[in-house]
């Protein structure tokens, strides 16, 4: 966890208002504990959550056995079934997490486009997933890395259950 503002931390804890918060969402098992967090956060105040998923097409589309639309159909179909993906994530959330989907097929890096969605959503936290990186080349490939470096917001790193265990915290 690292704080970058405190004041919307404190109005929250008092139960001024619920807490905005951007969660960076896709099918890895890191997102999962990440999302899982949030819902344990919620359990000491209301939360309004932006969940954003930042896609890749050729990524979707080979994953899915599916073959690309032609360029000038876009990938309206392709967005469709990835949204109501990540909406059923969010099945579960307790009912004082208010929760909507954010999702972009990816034209830029990752990073860059959560951070400016988290921005221009004046979130107050920023959660994301994050995995033991190895080496310097695999921190140029790390949203957590980017986030953790660059939010102007505070920022909450959730780790992996491997590496949680092994410490024997959750």
């Amino acid at each position: 966890l690292v704080v970058r503002d405190d004041l919307p931390l404190l109005a929250w804890a008092q139960g001024a208002e619920p807490l905005k918060v951007l969660l960076a969402l896709d099918r890895t098992w890191t997102s999962a504990m990440a999302r899982d967090w949030v819902g344990r956060l919620s359990e000491y105040g209301p939360l309004d959550l932006v969940a954003s998923h930042i896609c890749w097409p050729a990524d979707e589309y080979a994953r899915r056995g599916l073959s690309p639309p032609p360029e000038a159909d876009g990938h309206e179909e392709l967005a469709t079934l990835i949204r109501r993906e990540a909406e059923s994530t969010l099945k579960g959330l307790p009912a004082n997490v208010t929760h909507r989907v954010h999702l972009e097929i990816g034209l830029k890096h990752v990073s860059e486009r959560l951070l400016a969605l988290s921005v221009a959503e004046r979130v107050d936290m920023f959660v994301v997933g994050t995995h033991p990186k190895h080496g310097q080349m695999a921190r140029l490939w790390s949203v957590s890395h980017d986030v953790l470096g660059l939010a102007p917001m505070s920022v909450v790193c959730v780790p992996g259950v491997e590496r949680s265990a092994a410490r024997g915290t959750r």
